[in-house]
């Protein structure tokens, strides 16, 4: 989280974006989260865990994650036997309401 917050990055804006979007008007909200559980060792784990080892000293900079944590992580990406959720996706379709007489 540091590191996106250092980079003025909204890590949490899924979340947030439902009530910032009622805030100014929509209605009628349909909102989806997709979050695929994966195994490791496969296209996505492989994925995060080169991006993880490139990251590396990205992450340790932050003092959130230590040597091991990455270590870990690694491991955990590269083992068939684990499951992990590595992202989430949340879509939103909302409408503003129509306004009479006006066009």
């Amino acid at each position: 989280m540091t590191m996106f917050t250092q980079l003025s990055m909204d890590y949490a804006i899924g979340l947030r974006l439902p009530h910032h979007l009622q805030e100014h008007g929509f209605q009628s909200l349909r909102i989806e989260n997709d979050a695929p559980l994966v195994n490791g060792n496969t296209g996505v784990a492989n994925i995060m865990n080169m991006s993880a080892r490139q990251l590396r000293e990205k992450y340790l900079a932050t003092g959130d994650a230590s040597e091991a944590d990455i270590d870990a992580y690694c491991h955990f990406a590269d083992d068939v036997n684990c499951w992990g959720i590595y992202y989430a996706t949340i879509g939103v379709v909302a409408q503003l309401p129509h306004e009479t007489g006006t066009l």
